[in-house]
């Protein structure tokens, strides 16, 4: 009730989403910036800034990974839950980060596929995942995922359901540098699979092969962040970038990719044409 009254129909929704090793602290640093990124470029908007138990480890986090990845799902039935609860006319924008992308994935459709449903206790889950009756009923959904802890397979079960709920736009903003991610020697399918964010060709042909059957042609857009000056570009290896939000905020293509989520008419300043040719 309290969204409703704050968007009133016509005020847009950005919904921002962190991903694993977050706590409530560190979640709020970058919420905070990107707010006020958001407010920049749409004044009207009503912000919701999403805390989930991504779980947190000193380090490097390798031990809590797949307990994360497990969470994102779980919260993402509880979103969609939320988002069934908007009027159907509602725009909402979800703006993610690392993990974040499956929050966002399961509360939009079905992306059990990406999961391991055999495990015990994780069944019904996935169960819940796939029921096309729960879906959120919006028809104006945008979404930018960026450095999606993901795997290229993510949303290749939003045809299996039946699907009601297709976004107008994906907006993808990989870096196939990030340490997190393509996990160095190890390569991104290591311990839950993570290469949608590595593998920029193949995240493109998969996300646009999940969504070319949509009622509405999704626009599939994508931001190369590894090929993006910083500010502040630190110690920068050929496989090690900074993780956070903060350092994706930085780069040139942080702006344009924004403007993609938000504005109505953009324009057209992606790297799709390199990594995302047309069928």
């Amino acid at each position: 009730q309290k969204i409703q009254q704050r968007t009133q129909g016509a005020r847009p929704l950005v919904i921002l989403i962190h991903g694993f090793n977050n706590d409530y602290a560190a979640a709020e640093t970058w919420y905070h910036l990107v707010s006020e990124d958001v407010r920049r470029l749409q004044r009207d908007a009503v912000v919701l800034r999403l805390h989930w138990d991504g779980m947190v480890q000193s380090g490097v986090p390798v031990f809590i990974w797949r307990e994360a990845q497990w969470n994102a799902p779980i919260v993402g039935l509880v979103l969609r839950d939320l988002l069934r609860s908007l009027p159907p006319n509602q725009a909402v924008r979800l703006l993610t980060h690392s993990t974040g992308a499956l929050v966002a994935a399961n509360a939009l459709g079905d992306a059990s596929k990406s999961l391991q449903c055999d495990q015990p206790g994780y069944a019904r889950y996935c169960e819940a995942i796939r029921r096309a009756d729960t879906l959120p009923k919006q028809d104006r959904y945008r979404v930018a995922l960026v450095i999606p802890a993901a795997s290229l397979d993510t949303f290749k079960g939003y045809h299996s359901t039946g699907n009601r709920t297709w976004p107008a736009r994906m907006v993808l903003g990989l870096n196939h540098a990030d340490f997190a991610t393509n996990k160095a020697v190890f390569t991104c399918r290591w311990d839950g699979a993570t290469c949608m964010n590595t593998w920029a060709t193949d995240a493109c042909r998969e996300v646009k092969a999940a969504f070319e059957k949509a009622p509405s042609k999704t626009q599939v857009s994508l931001f190369q962040f590894s090929d993006s000056p910083g500010k502040s570009e630190g110690s920068t290896w050929a496989f090690w970038e900074e993780h956070s939000m903060q350092a994706q905020r930085e780069r040139d293509r942080w702006w344009p990719l924004l403007h993609q989520l938000l504005d109505d008419s953009p324009a057209q300043r992606d790297d799709s044409a390199r990594f995302c040719p047309s069928n």
